[in-house]
């Protein structure tokens, strides 16, 4: 049940998938009213932010459970954390216009990818 809350927090997750070519990074997620409300905007601002790249992220609104609340606030953000769109609540759609050069913009204002050291984030096989 809590799948998507730790990838949220999981930094490596997204640099892995960044480092493989993403550059839209699709997160669905269930967080909690009482933890959503603090974490979920700064969480995904801090992935797009630290990825360079967009992120789109659906979230679950409402009682699915007796005993839990979800926090909903479905967002669309840009490269420099910045909000594009947002459904603060309830069901229903968002949609932008991304303009995929803003990555490079990011990138030529801010060039951290010359300093990662991607060979430390290559993905080994399970034995």
């Amino acid at each position: 049940k809590q799948w998507y809350q730790r990838r949220v927090r999981g930094v490596l997750f997204f640099l892995v998938l960044r480092l493989k070519g993403a550059q839209i990074l699709l997160v669905p997620a269930c967080f909690t009213s009482t933890t959503g409300k603090v974490h979920w905007l700064p969480l995904l601002q801090a992935r797009a932010i630290e990825n360079q790249c967009f992120v789109l992220a659906a979230a679950q609104h409402g009682w699915h459970h007796p005993k839990r609340e979800s926090h909903g606030q479905s967002l669309i953000i840009g490269p420099w954390g910045e909000i594009i769109n947002e459904l603060k609540e309830g069901e229903g759609l968002i949609t932008a216009d991304l303009d995929l050069n803003e990555i490079s913009v990011a990138h030529q204002k801010l060039p951290v990818w010359e300093h990662r050291r991607a060979h430390l984030y290559e993905t080994k096989p399970n034995v």
